[in-house]
């Protein structure tokens, strides 16, 4: 919603009468423009949350946008079309959301591979609460993936021959305020990096020339996010 709010009360993307001038009351958006069945998606993923933040200089609209999305569940996305959505990382998904699926005949050619150990994220200082003032924030939270999977404590970092302070990471936020919020961003956050990631490069025939970021296939009885096509 607030992006919405900003494409369309800002940068006048969808706005659904052209004769109201961008300032002077809320435009009206054209939902058209807008993929609504994404933005739904998106508004369940954030339910309760809370974020919070000014605009003390002027600013390029599609870097706040990003900027924004960064410290959310959520991801840009234009599609082929023209209409603007949300591509959202879900806790997870059921059969009936797959998008396309591939026939194994028609992949040409395909590597494994996986996100580096490196990358792995286990613990988190978020710094939030953002003074405009002093150019600060001045409040955080701590969360470590041991609070939320117990087990991992006793085998994660073996497997992955790491220590703790390894996994460590201090995150600085502009654009939260409530502390709920951002408890709930950092277990987010370490529940999608606390594990190496499996990674797939296909090949396919162009037959799927229309795939697009963020569709969800099968393929061999797994599912893979295309966030590269």
């Amino acid at each position: 919603d607030i992006v919405m709010n900003i494409l369309t009360n800002e940068m006048q993307f969808g706005n659904y009468y052209l004769d109201q001038e961008v300032g002077n009351q809320p435009l009206s958006p054209d939902y058209r423009r807008y993929n609504i069945d994404s933005i739904e998606e998106s508004r369940a993923s954030h339910s309760g949350w809370k974020m919070g933040f000014s605009i003390d200089k002027k600013t390029n609209g599609k870097k706040l946008i990003e900027n924004i999305l960064s410290e959310s569940k959520s991801y840009p996305r234009f599609a082929s079309d023209g209409t603007f959505g949300l591509i959202t990382i879900k806790e997870s998904y059921t059969f009936n959301e797959i998008d396309r699926f591939v026939d194994i005949n028609e992949v040409l050619k395909y590597n494994f591979s996986q996100t580096k150990r490196e990358d792995l994220i286990t613990s988190v200082k978020m710094f939030y609460k953002w003074d405009y003032g002093i150019g600060k924030n001045i409040a955080f939270i701590e969360r470590s993936v041991d609070e939320l999977l117990p087990d991992y404590a006793t085998t994660g970092y073996a497997n992955y021959n790491i220590v703790k302070v390894d996994g460590h990471r201090d995150i600085n936020l502009k654009y939260h305020q409530d502390k709920t919020t951002v408890y709930d961003y950092a277990n987010y956050v370490l529940l999608n990096n606390c594990n190496v990631h499996l990674e797939v490069s296909l090949s396919l025939t162009l037959n799927y020339v229309n795939l697009e970021v963020g569709d969800i296939i099968k393929w061999d009885n797994e599912y893979y996010s295309i966030d590269n096509v």
